[in-house]
């Protein structure tokens, strides 16, 4: 009988039976059920994260339904019979060269600063009391006048790839699922969601067009060292977490998102 790992990449291959495959992520809701965010407490992991058997967490009983109290992040998943999905955020150790990156954290509130040659940018988040993860409530860039800072960061990146740490969690997660490699955002992506917000973004778009192309141009190499990283990984699948479709924006602003995504990442 076929693994969960075996049936997934046989669907991708097109070798597979024809049967739905279902793939829940349950990470979160493992999290947000096992410390109790109701607390005030942030969730540990990123979404999707593999929450290891030996970690702590999953002695606390929290708001944990009886029948799956004493089962592990992937106990869960091999007990309902699904395999498990996982993203490695960790593939990637990123450092940065010439820039000073703080965060500093006071109960539900989170500040982080950059502080580049070209100026300061300010970030600061929110912790959510849904589940505990966090919310950006102010994007650093909030003019144009702030694009060679935001600039200064994607260029101060140092990356380096970790082929030893793929390799391990594979192991973890053995023929239970398989991992993705996560590639966070694209330049566009990292613009929208993490630095400008999307109605800012959209408003400086249309107002500021060339210098918008042109911060875009100047972030993808730094992106393409990422995704050239990641294609010599010794995993299948990579993930690109932009969350960017023509449904969510204009499919101008969609089409732009594809110069800078699909045709610079074709060679890989």
């Amino acid at each position: 009988m076929a693994t969960h790992r075996e049936r997934f990449f046989s669907r991708l291959d097109g070798t597979d039976d024809g049967r739905a495959l279902f793939v829940p992520d349950l990470s979160s809701w493992y999290q947000a059920h096992r410390i109790d965010v109701s607390h005030g407490r942030a969730q540990q992991y990123w979404p999707g994260e593999l929450i290891p058997d030996e970690d702590p967490m999953h002695a606390l009983d929290g708001t944990m339904p009886e029948r799956y109290r004493r089962l592990t992040h992937l106990g869960l998943h091999r007990e309902l019979g699904v395999p498990i999905p996982v993203h490695n955020y960790h593939w990637l150790e990123v450092t940065l060269e010439g820039v000073d990156y703080k965060s500093e954290t006071a109960g539900e509130h989170l500040r982080e600063t950059w502080t580049t040659p070209e100026g300061t940018l300010t970030r600061r988040k929110r912790m959510a009391v849904s589940d505990g993860s966090w919310a950006i409530v102010e994007h650093p860039v909030k003019s144009v006048d702030d694009f060679p800072a935001a600039l200064a960061v994607f260029e101060a990146r140092r990356q380096r790839a970790r082929p030893q740490q793929v390799e391990t969690l594979a192991g973890q997660i053995g023929q239970e699922g398989f991992q993705d490699l996560v590639l966070n955002r694209s330049p566009l992506g990292a613009l929208v969601h993490d630095f400008i917000g999307m109605e800012n973004f959209v408003y400086m778009l249309f107002d500021a067009p060339p210098e918008v192309e042109a911060l875009l141009s100047r972030m993808e190499p730094v992106f393409l060292d990422a995704v050239r990283l990641a294609a010599g990984m010794p995993a299948r699948l990579v993930i690109l977490g932009d969350n960017l479709d023509e449904n969510l924006i204009a499919p101008p602003v969609f089409e732009l998102s594809l110069i800078h995504i699909s045709e610079p990442t074709r060679p890989y």
